[in-house]
């Protein structure tokens, strides 16, 4: 039936904007995910890299207090307090990143670095604010040899462990994350374009194959149909619409078959009744 054809068009059609649209929706969760790894990747960069802005302020201030030099007791507090925001801030970032990437068996050692780097630098910077407490630290160192070492003891050693070399190894690893997390995203977002381009393609092609498919399926029944009208409006009860198959065209074909069938037998009837009365007449 040429109904039925119609509705399975239209389930068709809806299944493809139904299709396109749950790829669409995957893509760009996809796209989106990969685009906010990228944003905290760099967050974390930007943070370790202020840490360490701060960490080299705080020294220069510590430096010009041991050796006597004119500095500002208030601006390194500040210094030392941007330290321990810069440390909380990254806490936070390492706690999303890791959100972001749930699952992903692959990433679990990257975590665990980063958090046991934050660990390190968080016991680096309490020392740190231990000493600046201390109101005899600076007089422990005589030398200016002695004075570095100290400050190198205060600022680059914590438990045995080389800050320095936790700080370096951080920032080199959130500049690989960074640029791992930004190529992803890029891919993500080409792939969610290639797939709105392509899913729009598809279903603006198959419009336009069902317009082609209904228009010829359409054109040939539907002359067949209006011939056999005109051929009735002009009296021609002989002619015969074609009538294949079982579809609506079909089925009004033969009707209109059937009515130019009626109406050849009334009219037949209607001649032989008049013969008889112009016989009963001339009688």
């Amino acid at each position: 039936m040429f109904k039925t054809r119609i509705l399975l068009a239209f389930v068709a059609l809806a299944l493809v904007a139904i299709a396109q649209g749950v790829i669409g929706y995957f893509a760009m969760i996809t796209a989106s995910q990969n685009v906010q790894k990228g944003r905290v990747a760099n967050e974390l960069l930007v943070g370790y890299m202020d840490l360490l802005s701060n960490k080299q302020l705080l020294r220069t201030q510590l430096t010009n207090e041991m050796t006597g030099l004119e500095f500002d007791p208030q601006q390194s507090q500040v210094f030392y307090y941007n330290m321990i925001r810069s440390l909380d801030t990254l806490d936070r970032l390492a706690e999303t990143a890791k959100g972001l990437s749930k699952g992903d068996q692959e990433l679990v050692p990257e975590h665990m670095e980063r958090s046991e780097s934050l660990i390190i630098l968080r016991k680096g910077v309490n020392q740190l604010g231990s000493v600046m407490t201390a109101s005899d630290w600076k007089f422990d160192a005589v030398t200016p040899q002695a004075k570095r070492q100290k400050l190198d003891q205060i600022f680059d050693v914590s438990d045995g462990q080389d800050l320095r070399v936790a700080l370096m190894q951080s920032i080199a690893r959130e500049r690989l994350v960074t640029a791992r997390d930004r190529a992803a995203a890029d891919v993500s977002l080409n792939f969610m374009t290639n797939v709105v381009i392509t899913a729009s393609i598809g279903l603006t092609l198959f419009l336009v194959f069902l317009a082609f498919y209904f228009v010829k399926s359409l054109s040939k029944p539907v002359s067949r149909l209006i011939r056999g009208a005109e051929a009735l409006q002009a009296g021609d009860l002989s002619y015969r619409v074609p009538a294949f198959g079982h579809d609506e065209f079909s089925q009004v074909a033969r009707s209109m078959n059937d009515m130019a069938r009626e109406i050849a037998r009334l009219r037949a009837s209607d001649q032989q009744v008049r013969e008889q009365l112009e016989v009963q007449v001339i009688e």
